[in-house]
């Protein structure tokens, strides 16, 4: 979809009707809009035919209820043009064929979002299907298909077209959250119908949030990732701050770390290309315009440093003098736009400019994994899980890529199991394969929570005698650092089959490295991954527990060391390998004041070039230096 490029778009509604730019066309309001936004540098845009506009038919019945016709809003009869067939309104079609002509005039690609029944909490469902599941229902499915058929065939030439969206959020559209065969089914028809007229765009997923892999999906009250993943390709997260990590500071190193880890978990469980449709900052109650300035450009580095494909604002322009609904009632439907409603630039406009201004020149590999995050199953809040793993990895500067606990295992030198919550996490084929890795030589570390892990004497090479919750609270000691730890559980054993690495207060074991074939297993009987999801400010406040240490501590044993490494848990640098001798680095800093800091590296390199900022031990706050280097 986007190349080699990373793409940097908005979410349009027209700035002053926002949701009934369609039905209050106004042309040359759209065209200043568009002027506006290409000054300020955007590339993409995702644009929104409102269903109920496009597609406005309803049903006639007589006696009882009895079906006569489908007919328009007005009672039009359907005729036998194309528009008739799928009952589409050619005037709408039209506005949207001048609005794509206006994208193409001013260089922007677009990403159609095809069914646009849901919008900022409200739904635009036709009448014909307001009181039908557009899922299931086979009235509502007929009309589906006739309407992709009609608005692929029109479009699918169209120079300014990037690529085909399922729409917006789709999967709140309705309600089958547990029935993943109906997920299926819908995706893949819709796919099907778009692929049978049009097979040189891609159908791109729309959806805010996906699953990974549950016994009873009705459980996450979501679609599942794989499942999913198959029926499109590419996908796309929608991961605001406010929604996925509301306990710390906008600018900050976990909402920011969050970004590109959800999208990079898609991207790897689900196995095809991924990108961030919609984020933002939700207006001023979050944030100052200057404080938004900061996230977006740390956000967008990091996406780009994260090796995400693209980055779209939510949305094009402030939406808070709207007065009617869904704004009227809905109040994160506000001032959130890249731009004012006026069409003036903010701070922030000004700065993904300038960024992407830079970026866009700078042919950048993907970044150096060293550690694979194993997601266990059945665990409700895995996305989570995985970007506090992010922050634990990346604070020790080592990247993680992730897999599934139901998948092939790729190679690497260590496996991170987090959290074993529930009697569910881990099948024994999944156990078998860790095992294997461990057998190779690799390194596999396992963090528990209150679930249970069969064959635990074997993984952890720990007799235990008992098991019992603490009495009181403890802590940890790792490499001369008091953490607080909170155990489920403390175990009481007769022997260990390994070394102890850390005991907690009182006496009983808290890590154990247990050798196991060429490799090691590493037990910790209490889980960093939970303490620091339950901690505000847990990676950016200075009296916050530095439990990133414990990831230390397991990679020291694992002997896992990334070639570049910095001196400061708030700076955080990546090698972006180009060939044996040459590498782009990259240092972050995801605090939101200013950090100092020294690159430490296992080889020796000189600095050909920078390419982005200055390297001068110094970073502003939630900025970066991107930098070649050759080694020797």
């Amino acid at each position: 979809m986007f190349g080699k490029k990373f793409a940097f778009g908005v979410n349009y509604w027209a700035s002053e009707n926002a949701t009934r730019m369609w039905r209050e066309f106004d042309e040359q309001a759209i065209e200043k809009d568009f002027k506006a936004l290409y000054n300020a540098g955007v590339k993409w845009i995702r644009l929104f035919p409102t269903w109920d506009d496009f597609q406005p038919i309803r049903e006639l019945t007589t006696w009882g209820g009895t079906h006569v016709e489908v007919v328009y809003n007005d009672e039009t009869p359907l005729d036998t043009s194309p528009e008739g067939i799928a009952g589409v309104s050619k005037v709408m079609m039209d506005r949207l064929e001048t609005v794509m002509n206006l994208c193409n005039k001013y260089n922007f690609k677009v990403d159609l979002a095809i069914f646009t029944g849901f919008m900022s909490s409200m739904n635009y469902i036709p009448r014909l299907f307001e009181n039908k599941n557009v899922f299931t229902d086979p009235v509502a499915l007929m009309w589906e298909q006739k309407f992709i058929k009609y608005i692929v065939t029109r479009f699918k030439n169209h120079p300014a077209l990037g690529g085909w969206d399922l729409g917006n959020e789709c999967s709140v559209m309705r309600r089958i959250a547990g029935d993943v065969a109906a997920q299926y089914a819908w995706t893949a028809m819709v796919s099907n119908a778009i692929k049978a007229v049009d097979r040189e765009h891609p159908v791109i997923s729309g959806q805010a949030e996906l699953s990974t892999e549950n016994i009873t999906p009705e459980a996450t009250g979501l679609w599942q990732l794989k499942e999913h993943a198959e029926c499109v390709d590419v996908l796309t997260t929608h991961p605001y701050p406010i929604f996925r990590q509301p306990n710390d500071k906008i600018n900050t190193m976990r909402p920011i770390m969050h970004t590109a880890a959800e999208n990079n978990l898609y991207e790897d469980i689900g196995g095809k290309m991924s990108f961030i449709e919609e984020t933002g900052s939700i207006g001023y109650q979050t944030c100052s315009l200057e404080s938004e300035a900061d996230f977006l450009r740390g956000d967008l580095l990091s996406a780009y440093l994260h090796g995400c494909h693209g980055y779209f604002w939510w949305c094009a322009f402030d939406q808070g003098v709207i007065d009617f609904a869904p704004y009227d009632w809905n109040n994160i439907g506000s001032d959130y736009g890249l731009l004012h409603s006026d069409r003036a630039e903010k701070p922030s406009s000004k700065e993904a400019k300038r960024v992407m201004t830079i970026i866009s020149g700078i042919d950048l590999p993907k970044y150096e994994r060293q550690a694979v995050c194993v997601i266990q199953l059945n665990y409700k809040a895995s996305i989570s899980l995985a970007a506090n793993v992010a922050c634990l990895a990346e604070q020790n500067d080592m990247g993680v890529s992730y897999c599934s606990a139901s998948q092939k295992l790729p190679d690497a030198p260590l496996y991170i199991v987090p959290r074993i919550e529930g009697n569910g996490a881990l099948r024994r084929s999944s156990v078998e394969r860790l095992k294997e890795k461990a057998r190779q030589g690799a390194t596999v570390y396992i963090s528990m929570g209150g679930g249970f892990l069969r064959m635990f004497p074997e993984l952890s090479g720990i007799s235990v005698t008992s098991r019992e919750v603490p009495a009181k609270s403890l802590t940890v000691n790792i490499d001369g650092t008091e953490l607080p730890a909170s155990p489920n559980y403390v175990y009481h054993v007769s022997n260990v089959d390994g070394k102890v690495l850390a005991s907690f207060s009182d006496g009983t074991p808290a890590i154990v490295s247990h050798p196991f074939g060429r490799g090691r297993i590493i037990i910790s009987l209490f889980s960093p991954e939970a303490q620091t999801a339950s901690l505000k400010g847990a990676f950016d406040r200075a009296d916050a527990p530095a439990y990133y240490k414990v990831y230390a501590l397991i990679m020291k044993a694992a002997g896992v060391k990334p070639n570049f490494y910095t001196d400061n848990p708030y700076v955080v640098v990546k090698e972006h390998k180009i060939d044996a001798k040459r590498s782009i680095v990259s240092v972050m800093n995801y605090s939101d004041s200013a950090e100092e800091y020294t690159v430490g590296a296992t080889v020796g390199y000189q600095v050909k070039k920078v390419l982005y900022g200055e390297l001068d031990g110094k970073l502003n706050k939630n900025d970066a230096v991107i930098y070649e280097v050759e080694k020797y």
